[in-house]
């Protein structure tokens, strides 16, 4: 199965190593570290990146005061490691940016080509991010939607005897809880002769008809013209479903008590 990275990254047309990385810098941010050891931090990483990605010299001291700077002020969202891989994606042609932006002309590193290069990363990954926290929120809501059905089944079927018994001695068929149905014809709790469960169907219907028809004559006596006009423009498919949740009550109301 593709991993939540593979898929954002699918999903945002930005490569897997982008997403990878971003996840993982949203949570070291340079930002969050004591200053003096993001300072240190970033003195390492940006010698390292200007060696491996094209300057002829050393990074000058005010040059690197400068870029640490700008990392602290504009770009201390990112992780310190997020720079090499800005100058990957340059590198691969995978940065989308105006061709002579973020060149190190004559080889010399500053501020303002990292700034073009971080800018430009910042963008992509902005939109790598969004693919990947939507992915991880649906992820983590299937997984509480799930565990919550799951504590629903166990709770439903630690109380499910006990509505069982319920239905078998309730006096009215309305008293019947109709969710336990489906488990009780499973469990063979409630079995139909041939044309019995059609001839119960038969009179659900005739019972939702009668359910409707006093529901328009209360709406009647109540002066309610908007729920009378609701009533009776009741598609016919919404009496069917009536019905049918009549006839579930009315097979456990009279089967159940055949046991």
């Amino acid at each position: 199965m593709p991993s939540l990275e593979s898929k954002a990254a699918y999903n945002s047309d930005q490569p897997v190593a982008l997403v990878q990385s971003a996840v993982r810098g949203s949570l070291a941010q340079i930002r969050h570290m004591e200053p003096s050891a993001a300072t240190a931090l970033l003195q390492i990483e940006l010698h390292r990146v200007a060696e491996a990605y094209g300057a002829r010299s050393e990074i000058g001291r005010e040059a690197m005061r400068e870029c640490i700077h700008l990392m602290l002020a504009k770009f201390g969202a990112l992780g310190a490691h997020e720079i090499r891989e800005a100058y990957r994606m340059k590198a691969a042609g995978e940065l989308h940016m105006p061709k002579g932006k973020g060149e190190m002309w004559g080889g010399e590193w500053n501020a303002n080509q990292l700034g073009e290069v971080l800018a430009a990363y910042m963008e992509q990954r902005r939109l790598a991010l969004t693919a990947y926290n939507r992915l991880r929120h649906e992820q983590e809501e299937a997984a509480r939607k799930e565990a919550l059905a799951e504590k629903q089944r166990a709770e439903f079927l630690r109380r499910f005897p006990e509505r069982v018994e319920e239905a078998r001695g309730a006096d009215d068929w309305r008293k019947v809880p109709e969710y336990i149905f489906d488990k009780c014809l499973a469990d063979g709790l409630i079995k139909f002769a041939p044309g019995e469960g059609q001839a119960i169907l038969e009179d659900a219907r005739e019972l939702a008809r009668l359910e409707h028809e006093n529901e328009i004559e209360e709406a009647i006596q109540a002066g309610r013209p908007l729920l009378i006009r609701h009533l009776r423009n009741l598609e016919p498919e919404d009496l069917e479903g009536r019905a049918r949740v009549i006839a579930r009550k009315l097979s456990l109301f009279r089967k159940l008590k055949q046991i």
